[in-house]
């Protein structure tokens, strides 16, 4: 039975996949020229979020693709600029707030590949425990949250449900460390994605106060693979080889959870157990270009982003 599942999955993949060659590389593997550079350092957070990289790797679907992928795992989606700047890190993941933030900065120009994870409801969430006394969103009000960047998709997401007025004061903490921070009463809740929910769930008694993926935030894109535009433009069949081998595995994913949950504990402090229960997050195909503007329009509104931003020369095509 699982041969069999695997053989309608891999079928699904491939349906979809062609389906959304044209919005995602424009040229399908069958027919693309040869990768230039084979060799890719891509930064990426420990997060579900990113979990398809690791199993484009372990499905063979960038070794097809004429790559060898290594990932380099990052505290903070955001360190990685100066080494992508630098040529030390080829692509990298991050939340796509930030990233285009840091576009429309001048601080980096970028070029976006693929989109990870959407807002799905239950894998992005404010937690706190019992003894805050904190029930409710509305409680969270000028309490102090941790996040792991600040601003950033985390911040956007809660301010734009609570309104600027209950906004929690926030401060950074990198994910890895929030369960601690909160156990130890350093901070009153803590803004997280998954496997964290789940871990902090199972270890300490955390509570959801509120579902960042609910409401207007449902499907919003939290993230994407991300290059220099002078990177894309030197190697675009590497992009390209790129981008259809992650597309592959994304829809693989969704077609196939238990695929990706497997790969969590292979670049993860998680276990099995946790693994088997986490949220999983809807994953993209191809790019979606009026979500990301809505992201940027979000963040530019929200004082994110310094000035308003058209995304399209952005996405990588």
């Amino acid at each position: 039975m699982t041969l069999i599942r695997r053989v309608f999955a891999a079928t699904a993949v491939l349906v979809t996949v062609s389906a959304s060659a044209a919005c995602s590389s424009g040229s399908t593997s069958a027919s693309a020229p040869a990768p230039k550079k084979t060799n890719v350092v891509v930064g990426v957070l420990p997060a579900v979020n990113t979990a398809s990289l690791y199993l484009a790797i372990k499905e063979g679907y960038f070794a097809q693709a004429g790559l060898v992928v290594t990932p380099r795992q990052l505290a903070t989606s955001t360190e990685a600029i100066p080494s992508m700047l630098h040529g030390s890190i080829d692509i990298s993941s991050g939340n796509m707030d930030s990233y285009l933030a840091a576009q429309a900065s001048g601080v980096v120009s970028l070029r976006i590949l693929n989109e990870t994870a959407l807002c799905s409801p239950g894998t992005l969430a404010v937690l706190t425990t019992p003894r805050t006394g904190i029930t409710n969103a509305a409680q969270l009000a000028g309490k102090t949250v941790a996040v792991a960047l600040h601003p950033n998709i985390q911040t956007l997401t809660i301010n734009r449900l609570l309104g600027a007025a209950a906004a929690p004061h926030y401060v950074v903490v990198p994910f890895a460390d929030m369960g601690a921070e909160l156990a130890a009463g350093k901070v009153d809740a803590i803004a997280t994605l998954e496997p964290y929910i789940s871990a902090v769930e199972h270890t300490d008694g955390a509570k959801v106060v509120l579902d960042q993926c609910g409401g207007a935030n449902v499907d919003l894109p939290l993230g994407g693979y991300f290059a220099t535009a002078s990177w894309a433009a030197r190697y675009p069949d590497t992009a390209r080889a790129f981008q259809r081998a992650l597309d592959r595995a994304q829809a693989l994913a969704d077609s196939d959870p238990a695929l990706l949950r497997q790969v969590l504990p292979t670049f993860m402090k998680v276990t099995p157990q946790i693994a088997a229960k986490v949220g999983l997050p809807r994953l993209a195909v191809g790019l979606n270009q009026a979500a990301i503007q809505e992201v940027a329009d979000l963040g530019h509104s929200g004082g994110e982003l310094k000035r308003p931003l058209d995304v399209s020369p952005l996405l990588f095509r």
